[in-house]
């Protein structure tokens, strides 16, 4: 059993959650900044020249070895994989048209939709108030999207389709052998992703790459793997029932990235309904927590951003 972290161990986790969430909120502002320029899937693709080789060298620093290299056959592998480019793909087609704010706001659907999937497919006992707590956040989503009304289109469904992807990639990241080396099948996600980044290509007319966007596109690699080492690392910190809380910190970086860098404020809507959703990921959050179902982040890799 993991000893009780000192107050010093839970706030340098703290830090490192917030600093987590930075990260992957600049590599989301990055992209989007990009998107004005490039298609997506030709993003994807160059992102994952830099992210790929990058994921790597984080998993030499980290000590991983392959010694258990057989582990990368597990089916949850390529079930993940599989969840990381369904999520990338429609997550980032999406943030291309969507405000920041909007869309991370709807990734928060995530730990809930979670929930519900591990008590579906994978037999975890969910009660009548985590239900309802679930109930209570998909509103909150509808809130944000607000169907039927002139605000709504086709990119908050492409959103909301990647929740699904991102749901997959995390359930099945509970699934994954303890000896699964977490970096090198980041890096190995990642590869695959850029291939269907090129795969993208048939249906996109590329561009020539303009030299800031090069930087901007090299600059979230480094900000997407630099999340998955903060957030590896806050989980191992502080007590996960400390630390992990602060995830939806992401909510309060986007909005402060959206009024910044693009300079719109969200509107009541999105606000309303994040708050929903943030007051009910806590909540079942809290329910798991005193079932002892909390978990110290086997899969602490996937994060709140689908990327």
């Amino acid at each position: 059993m993991r000893p009780i972290s000192s107050g010093s161990d839970n706030r340098r986790g703290i830090v490192l959650m917030l600093a987590a969430m930075a990260a992957f909120l600049g590599n989301d502002t990055l992209v989007k900044l990009t998107a004005a320029d490039l298609p997506v899937g030709q993003i994807i693709f160059l992102r994952s020249l830099f992210a790929t080789p990058l994921l790597l060298a984080v998993g030499i620093i980290q000590g991983e070895r392959l010694r258990h290299s057989r582990t990368l056959l597990h089916p949850s592998v390529a079930l993940r994989t599989l969840g990381e480019i369904g999520s990338t793909s429609f997550y980032l087609s999406a943030l291309a048209h969507l405000p920041i704010a909007n869309a991370t706001a709807i990734l928060l659907l995530v730990p809930l939709a979670t929930t519900a999937g591990a008590s579906l497919f994978l037999g975890e006992p969910v009660g009548a108030r985590r239900w309802a707590a679930i109930a209570t956040g998909f509103l909150g989503a509808l809130v944000i999207v607000r169907p039927g009304t002139a605000g709504f289109d086709h990119w908050s469904v492409l959103a909301l389709v990647s929740v699904l992807f991102v749901t997959t990639r995390d359930l099945s990241s509970r699934l994954l052998p303890d000896r699964v080396p977490v970096f090198t099948v980041s890096a190995l996600t990642s590869l695959a992703t850029g291939c269907v980044g090129l795969l993208m290509r048939l249906g996109e007319d590329w561009q020539a790459v303009p030299a800031v966007d090069l930087v901007r596109i090299a600059g979230s690699a480094a900000l997407l793997s630099a999340g998955y080492v903060l957030i590896l690392r806050a989980m191992r910190s502080g007590d996960v029932a400390v630390v992990a809380p602060f995830r939806y910190s992401n909510m309060i970086w986007a909005i402060a990235l959206q009024v910044v860098v693009f300079a719109a404020w969200p509107d009541t809507a999105t606000l309303i309904g994040s708050a929903i959703l943030v007051g009910t990921g806590l909540y079942t959050f809290h329910r798991e927590r005193s079932r002892g179902k909390v978990k110290p982040a086997s899969a602490a890799l996937a994060g709140p951003s689908p990327e």
